[in-house]
């Protein structure tokens, strides 16, 4: 019986030791981006790095927002010790100008099918013209 206990407790430690399935943060950026969403992130980085999540997956799903908000979004991203992706979802959604610049700070960005991914249209004009 002795060496089935043993046994036992090799493998019950063993298994403990095996990494399991990476911790995965996720959250959503469903609205415009303003300084609400500031805080939303900051919150997500900060329960990140502290319960030790391997990933924080930002879903966006916003037509834009406020500069000021998107450039204190961006410098939360870039400034995460918990690495950072962003996925455009659902379907359809999409991630246009301050949610565009939010994206792409990321280490990762994608995208559903059939969502937008775009700046506006006045920064269009700008970089054509240059």
């Amino acid at each position: 019986m002795a060496p089935r206990l043993w046994i036992w407790l090799s493998w019950v430690a063993l298994a403990a030791q095996a990494p399991g399935a990476p911790r995965v943060l996720e959250v959503d950026v469903d609205a415009i981006v303003h300084p609400v969403t500031v805080e939303i992130i900051s919150r997500a980085f900060e329960q990140a790095e502290r319960q030790h999540y391997d990933l924080v997956l930002i879903r966006l799903n916003t037509p834009g927002g406020l500069m000021e908000a998107m450039r204190e979004t961006i410098e939360k991203i870039v400034a995460s010790p918990v690495p950072v992706a962003t996925y455009v979802a659902p379907s359809g959604g999409r991630a246009a100008s301050a949610g565009f610049f939010s994206g792409v700070a990321a280490r990762k960005m994608s995208a559903a099918a059939n969502s937008a991914v775009e700046i506006s249209s006045s920064l269009d004009f700008i970089v054509s013209k240059i």
